[in-house]
């Protein structure tokens, strides 16, 4: 299973301080993820942004590949994100079933990785994430199969809406629900944590929070919008 990072210039330096914590999670354990890493940009991505997220990558990846794809035709969201995820979907495959990486996503622990590989071949579906509690889709930020392109005709087309939204119908039916194991949380509201709905962006993390609202069974987390969760592991303020 190949892991992807999906950068630009907004989320960039995000991508590299999360690099810094995987390293530290591999160097605690002597072994680098066998899994290949593979970083996705477009061509607005400064060299040398990409030449450290690189490097910070090779310090816990035994392989870091990387591939451009091209510069987005518009730039308001959802079409720049549904841009890298379809151009992502159509580069993997030819290579094999992938994570969807985003830059506020979190690794939690070293086993992270090998935890939602192994949950993945175990479960026998193509696509393996978070169901979103109350909707009918699932989060975008979970394992695709190489046949993404093909089993997801509507998210590969979509530009006004979120992919993942979108592929609700022809994606949630073939899913394996890992809420347990890859946390989502889109909103806070009186720091609780709420999958859909109001809110607020999760940013400004506090170890109180974490305590209160991480899944025992977590061992990823998506989405926080800062460093905040990475600093306290980091820091060793807060172990999963």
């Amino acid at each position: 299973m190949f892991v992807v990072f999906p950068i630009h210039g907004g989320d960039a330096l995000q991508a590299i301080h999360h690099a810094r914590w995987m390293e530290v999670m591999t160097t605690r354990t002597g072994l680098k993820y066998v899994q290949p890493a593979l970083i996705v940009y477009d061509p607005t991505l400064n060299p040398d942004v990409l030449k450290a997220f690189k490097e910070a990558l090779s310090n816990s990846f035994k392989t870091v590949l990387v591939h451009r794809y091209p510069r987005p035709h518009e730039s308001s969201w959802p079409a720049p994100a549904n841009w890298a995820w379809q151009h992502t979907a159509q580069h993997m495959a030819q290579l094999g079933s992938w994570l969807w990486m985003e830059a506020d996503a979190i690794a939690l622990k070293p086993s992270w990785l090998d935890e939602i590989e192994t949950a993945y071949h175990q479960s026998g579906m193509p696509f393996m994430g978070p169901k979103v509690k109350g909707m009918s889709h699932v989060n975008g930020c979970a394992v695709y199969p190489q046949q993404t392109p093909e089993l997801l005709p509507i998210a590969m087309r979509s530009t006004s809406m979120a992919w993942d939204y979108e592929a609700g119908p022809e994606m949630t039916y073939r899913t394996h629900d890992a809420s347990d194991l890859m946390q989502h949380v889109w909103s806070v509201d009186n720091s609780q944590w709420l999958e859909c709905g109001g809110g607020q962006i999760p940013m400004l993390v506090t170890k109180d929070e974490l305590q209160r609202n991480l899944k025992p069974t977590a061992a990823f987390l998506h989405r926080v919008k800062d460093n905040s969760v990475i600093d306290l592991l980091l820091r060793g303020e807060f172990v999963p």
